[in-house]
């Protein structure tokens, strides 16, 4: 039985994504290339939406918002080594975020990112995942600014400052700080 989709199933096309990262820096969703069962792509249309689905969704509308709804999505089930190598990596941000002094009004200043030793300890665990050789300091740092960029230009947008924006946008988060 699916944990995502509450299907009695042995095929699950939700369990079967995987993030990669591409050699131009952007992380991406791809269905596994191994279908469990030999089942065709069609099976996709059958499955109903579930939370990783709505991250899956978040990726592709943009990778900041694909990370941010990735470390914010209550997600029960085990992940995929690569899924949750970068709920980490973006669950690093949320508490830096979290504890950001806010400006007037819906203004947060930038939140940093990570020292090089914490970058080198996020180098050393990654998981195998495709596209593992492109990740470096400069991709992690590029990776963190977008999200940051992305995270203050909502609040922001928003008008209703950090605490709005997380109980709306991130509920797990919303009483961190």
């Amino acid at each position: 039985m699916c944990a995502w989709c509450a299907e009695d199933s042995n095929y699950c096309p939700l369990m079967n994504l995987e993030l990669v990262f591409t050699p131009s820096g952007r992380i991406a969703v791809v269905e596994s290339t191994e279908q469990p069962g030999g089942l065709p792509d069609s099976a996709l249309d059958t499955v109903p939406n579930g939370r990783l689905d709505r991250v899956a969704k978040a990726f592709a509308s943009s990778q900041p918002e694909g990370l941010f709804a990735l470390a914010t999505e209550k997600l029960e089930a085990p992940l995929a080594p690569s899924f949750a190598y970068w709920r980490d990596l973006a669950g690093r941000y949320l508490p830096e975020l979290c504890h950001a002094p806010q400006n007037a009004g819906a203004e947060i200043g930038q939140i940093p990112p990570p020292e090089s030793p914490e970058q080198d300890a996020m180098l050393l665990s990654v998981p195998p995942m495709q596209g593992a050789e492109y990740l470096t300091h400069v991709a992690i740092e590029t990776l963190w600014k977008d999200l940051d960029a992305w995270v203050r230009g909502e609040i922001s947008s928003s008008g209703q400052g950090l605490t709005d924006f997380l109980k709306r946008r991130g509920p797990l988060w919303h009483q961190v700080g």
